[in-house]
């Protein structure tokens, strides 16, 4: 497939506010399977100190089987300057549908998370 160009970015999670210590939050699962390049970008804006984000790739948008393919853990944001970190998913590992589970372990502190997916067809 050749490469067409980009597309508009995409959010799993944009600016989701999480409670201290909360529980693993999920985002909605995104179709991404014709594309050709992918790139993953997390951030946290809060004052959360221990905030996980693990992408997943599922073959449909209801299953219950899931692949790993990247672990983000974000420190706090340092004034109006977010903490953040990205990975490109090879092509070959790209899946049908992605999708974030965000977790907040800071026992004081909430996370705010974007998750943001550049794409390319």
């Amino acid at each position: 497939m050749a490469l067409i160009g980009p597309l508009a970015p995409a959010n799993l999670f944009a600016s989701q506010a999480l409670t201290v210590s909360e529980g693993a939050t999920p985002s909605s699962r995104l179709p991404v399977g014709m594309l050709s390049k992918l790139q993953v970008n997390v951030a946290n804006a809060g004052a959360s100190t221990s905030v996980t984000i693990d992408i997943y790739g599922s073959p449909s948008l209801t299953s219950v089987r899931k692949t790993h393919l990247a672990t983000f853990t974000l420190g706090a944001a340092v004034g109006a300057v977010p903490y953040e970190a990205g990975r490109y998913i090879e092509k070959d590992a790209i899946p049908s549908y992605i999708y974030a589970v965000a977790t907040n372990t800071d026992a004081a502190n909430v996370a705010s998370i974007t998750c943001t997916l550049d794409r390319w067809r």
